[in-house]
């Protein structure tokens, strides 16, 4: 009974290290390989042909090999947005994405500063549900002016299906070993046995997570904008007419840009002005009093020589 509790345990541990291969050629990016999944089936069985565990588990290999595969892709999407209205842009996008049952699962914003005309500045990443996202950009897209649009869509169809047959054998495995536990005939073979479920069981736990990041990664896309406040929107549309009543509205801008600017800079050099007028003050002042002083020196001296000639 002890060696074939060691003979069953020796079979566990080479399905685990071909299970370890194959994790670690899921995260480099490697895509699922049929042969290495029934190659670590034969090991098993060779191991322990005599046992029916070893032939349920082998047959439950070729079975989750031989799974089509299922067209499984994640989608991203980018946007950039120019407002007028900057607090109420925000607050529209926020509530919009609460009201399509998404949620905002990054903001950062900047202050901008009106003297040196910097604006109001965010990025905002919304995580909004997959069926609805196309609903989302149509709502940017009619509300807002949006001067950038991209999405991307990734295949993951091969990790996922990966990590899934790789759950379901650790699963099966971690049942056969709780079968053998309960025959283990001695202190060693349990001790061994435990091992082996301590470390399938990590591999579980594992898996499982990857599972739910990817699922929640098909069924949530990721909606990246950058919202940028604007003294004048970005025009989207064309045509001569158009192109022509938008070369005015810059004209005109670019006019009332200039004034701002100038009375900015009046404004901000009061005090410079005004200490250059009391400079000048003083000075006149210091000027006018050395030459009244000088005026009446003269007038001094001319009333001296006359009564010496007296």
């Amino acid at each position: 009974m002890s060696k074939k509790i060691t003979a069953i345990i020796l079979s566990s541990a080479v399905i685990l290290t071909m299970l370890a291969w194959g994790i670690g050629a899921g995260a480099n990016g490697k895509s699922y390989d049929k042969n290495t999944m029934n190659m670590g089936a034969g090991y098993y069985s060779n191991f322990g042909a005599s046992m029916d565990e070893s032939d349920e588990v082998r047959e439950e290999s070729y079975n989750i090999a031989e799974k089509p595969m299922e067209h499984v892709v994640t989608k991203d999407v980018r946007a950039a947005i120019e407002t007028l209205e900057y607090d109420k842009t925000l607050e529209m996008l926020r509530c919009k994405v609460k009201d399509l049952n998404g949620y905002i699962s990054q903001s950062d914003e900047t202050m901008g500063n009106a003297y040196n005309y910097e604006h109001k500045y965010a990025t905002i990443t919304a995580e909004v549900p997959t069926d609805k996202v196309d609903d989302f950009l149509a709502y940017i897209t009619k509300e807002f002016t949006v001067t950038e649009k991209h999405v991307s869509i990734n295949d993951i169809t091969s990790d996922y299906v990966e990590t899934e047959s790789r759950l379901e054998q650790l699963k099966v495995q971690k049942e056969t070993l709780l079968g053998l536990l309960k025959k283990a005939g001695s202190l060693s073979d349990t001790i061994a046995i435990q091992d082996k479920l301590t470390e399938v069981s990590s591999e579980i736990q594992y898996n499982e997570n990857m599972m739910a990041r990817m699922k929640n990664d098909v069924d949530y896309t990721t909606v990246s904008m950058t919202i940028c406040e604007v003294d004048r929107e970005t025009p989207t549309e064309t045509g001569f007419w158009y192109e022509m009543k938008e070369g005015f509205k810059e004209t005109v801008f670019e006019i009332g840009d200039g004034f701002r600017a100038m009375i900015i800079w009046l404004v901000s050099a009061i005090p410079f002005i005004a200490l250059l007028l009391v400079f000048g003050i003083i000075i006149k002042k210091a000027v006018k009093a050395i030459k009244t002083k000088k005026d009446k020196g003269e007038e001094s001296g001319g009333q001296t020589d006359s009564n010496s000639v007296s």
